[in-house]
């Protein structure tokens, strides 16, 4: 879930353009008004509201895919988290730990610390006898392996993981620890099987009996057409993987994510370059850019620039 990370099974805006609009009233105010709602979840943390903060919380972990840069997720998760050992629940300790795993590693990156807290909710959701939960815990452990440069040992984390979620019937939590298997195969050198792993996500999306809710559905598969464009291109299948990005952006762009869209435009710039075509690469690295400020993510907007000045000074 860097794949985004998508949390336990609830679904979302529909397919309807009047719920989609209201879901984009509710970011923008969710945005406008995050120091006051944030201010005001710290005060019922404090006064040991702990059912409230749990609630609220909860209301914002699909929410907080689409908000990465906003900074204060891990306090958010962290209150949730406390709020969720006080009411004595492990399976509500568990997803709360899973939602505080995700912040620490995707906002605050901090993968060694997002795994020692996913090993912490593993078990909670073991004692509480959660397969889903548990399937999550193993999902952020695979993540942060392969963050650490441990994709090895991600491996049999996200088929764990992918074996868990398909048992719980979990059409939302299946997808990303596929995504995360891919991903680590990749990194593994097992190109094949991950090409072979992001085509069996792109089908279970694809199929009414297996896909998730609609938006959670766009965001997955953005990112499994990426890390298949990705893969692709280290097979040597530039323009298999240029065509794969192309698809990507044109999903992306439903989702509107910033992050996703940046991520494919810069996958196409580079298979664009590898298959010469310098001026349509220059394009995709200039709107690369574009969406990695509108993101503010340093890493990939370090490597739009440096792609845009190279391919600047060889078309010129």
């Amino acid at each position: 879930m860097v794949p985004a990370r998508p949390a336990a099974g609830r679904r979302g805006d529909g397919d309807g353009g009047a719920r989609l609009g209201a879901a984009r009233a509710a970011q923008a105010w969710l945005q406008a008004e995050s120091a006051n709602w944030l201010a005001a979840l710290r005060v019922a943390a404090a006064a040991g509201r702990h059912d409230e903060v749990v609630r609220t919380a909860e209301s914002m972990h699909w929410f907080s895919d689409r908000w990465t840069n906003w900074g204060h997720w891990p306090t958010v998760f962290g209150l949730s988290r406390t709020a969720a050992h006080a009411l004595g629940d492990d399976v509500l300790a568990a997803t709360h730990a899973n939602y505080l795993a995700w912040a620490v590693h995707y906002c605050s990156h901090q993968p060694r610390e997002s795994s020692a807290i996913a090993e912490q909710a593993a078990e909670l959701a073991r004692r509480g006898g959660d397969a889903t939960q548990e399937a999550w815990a193993h999902f952020y452990a695979a993540a942060a392996a392969i963050r650490l440069g441990e994709p090895a040992g991600a491996v049999p984390r996200a088929r764990r993981s992918a074996e868990l979620f398909a048992a719980a019937g979990d059409r939302e939590g299946r997808p990303q620890a596929l995504l995360a298997l891919a991903a680590a195969q990749a990194a593994t050198g097992s190109h094949a099987d991950a090409v072979a792993t992001t085509d069996t996500i792109l089908a279970l999306l694809a199929d009414p009996a297996t896909a998730p809710a609609a938006h959670i559905g766009d965001f997955t598969r953005t990112n499994a057409l990426t890390q298949k464009g990705e893969t692709l291109l280290a097979l040597g299948r530039a323009q298999e993987a240029e065509r794969t990005y192309t698809e990507a952006r044109a999903v992306g762009a439903r989702v509107a994510v910033p992050l996703l869209q940046a991520i494919a435009a810069l996958g196409q710039a580079h298979a664009l370059a590898e298959l010469g075509h310098r001026s349509r690469a220059l394009t995709a690295a200039r709107e690369a850019r574009s969406f990695a400020e509108s993101a503010a993510d340093p890493a990939r907007l370090a490597e739009a620039t440096r792609l845009e000045a190279t391919l600047t000074a060889t078309t010129d």
